[in-house]
């Protein structure tokens, strides 16, 4: 079954794979309220309507190729298969082999909207087309969203900005404005350029935190984060806040115990197996866009520096123009450094961006 495209009506100023999930899906939920218990032995006119009504709410054409099934105990509860969701223009953002909502019977008598759960099941993203659809909404006011207890995603893939995500699975639950959301995640993760990364390595990330704003201005609070590897899940610990108000704006600090074996050796004076604390502010359009400031610090060495992640992605990919340094400034210093037999104290390095072939060039002609 197909339905057609209408214009949006819904806004956020930011996006993520969890909030498509809950405006697309949720959205869904809303739009059935009306009808279910109307048509409530038909599950493909149910899944028709919810279907229609969706691809209005959120300008995306939503459509699937399978059975839909529906069941009453022990919640109401409708099961969609073969499901996917395009622009209008016909690009694909989403496809899942099964996705699966409930809502609570209160939400059928007419009470406060809520989701009781979202199961998705190969779930496919392209996060970039993501991006475009979501910058491409007009901004007009966002409706409340529902709360939802839990959602839960296995096998899903990511790809956006360079990098892929195979295997996902996602367990988050207290999706709710000023709710105590607590997430559990793992995947793999692998750079789409050749590199130390290109093979994959594998993820596990465990989240504590309050939502708080609304659906225009939503924010992580009081964030309490953890990754790892799957050997080592507390190799990295994260503190701080992330505001989706306008773009993306995130205040951490925190612990990594060692430096992990996978990644190129950072420079002295930091060491793999020395503990390094961090602290990392951004502000962009996202997190790979965003204008990045990171300090580190060790015993016996401190670094601050300056950039863009995806400047630093592309440099490291050969796409940034011919210059031996990548594209942050910054300041390194070292208390002490031992160097073929000579020590070396008190030593601070102090590095600028460099200029990109274009910027050289104009700089050459205004000199002429």
């Amino acid at each position: 079954m197909t339905t057609d495209s209408a214009a949006p009506t819904r806004r956020w100023r930011r996006w993520s794979a969890g909030r498509l999930a809950t405006l697309g899906l949720g959205g869904m939920i809303g739009a059935a309220l009306a009808i279910l218990l109307h048509v409530a032995g038909d599950a493909d006119l149910i899944a028709a309507l919810l279907l229609s009504r969706a691809s209005g709410a959120i300008a995306l054409e939503w459509r699937t190729s399978g059975a839909a099934s529906i069941a009453w105990r022990p919640l109401p509860r409708l099961v969609l298969t073969d499901l996917e969701a395009r622009t209008a223009d016909g690009h694909p953002l989403l496809r899942a082999r099964r996705a699966e909502v409930a809502v609570p019977w209160s939400t059928l008598r007419g009470d406060a909207v809520a989701i009781e759960s979202i199961r998705i099941d190969g779930r496919a993203s392209d996060g970039d087309r993501v991006a475009a659809w979501w910058d491409a909404l007009p901004p007009t006011p966002p409706s409340p969203w529902p709360r939802l207890d839990r959602l839960t995603v296995a096998d899903a893939s990511w790809r956006q900005a360079g990098w892929q995500v195979d295997r996902g699975t996602l367990d988050l639950r207290g999706l709710a404005p000023g709710g105590h959301v607590v997430a559990t995640a793992q995947a793999r993760l692998r750079s789409l350029a050749e590199g130390p990364l290109d093979d994959g390595i594998e993820l596990v990330t465990a989240l504590d935190a309050t939502l708080g704003g609304d659906t225009s201005r939503p924010a992580l609070q009081d964030l309490d984060l953890r990754a790892g590897e799957p050997t080592d899940p507390d190799l990295l610990e994260v503190r701080g806040s992330i505001d989706l108000a306008a773009g993306w704006t995130a205040a951490l600090e925190g612990r990594l115990a060692r430096w992990p074996d996978r990644l190129p050796a950072l420079p002295a004076p930091f060491t793999p197996e020395s503990p390094i604390a961090f602290s990392l502010t951004q502000q962009g359009d996202d997190p790979f866009r965003a204008t990045t400031r990171l300090r580190l610090s060790t015993d016996g060495g401190r670094a601050e520096v300056e950039g863009r992640p995806d400047a630093l992605r592309d440099w490291g990919d050969g796409k940034g123009g011919a210059t031996a340094l990548p594209p942050m400034a910054g300041t390194v210093r070292a208390d002490a450094l031992d160097l073929d037999g000579v020590r070396i104290e008190g030593l601070e390095i102090t590095t600028v961006e460099p200029a990109t072939d274009a910027a050289t060039a104009a700089a050459g002609s205004d000199r002429r």
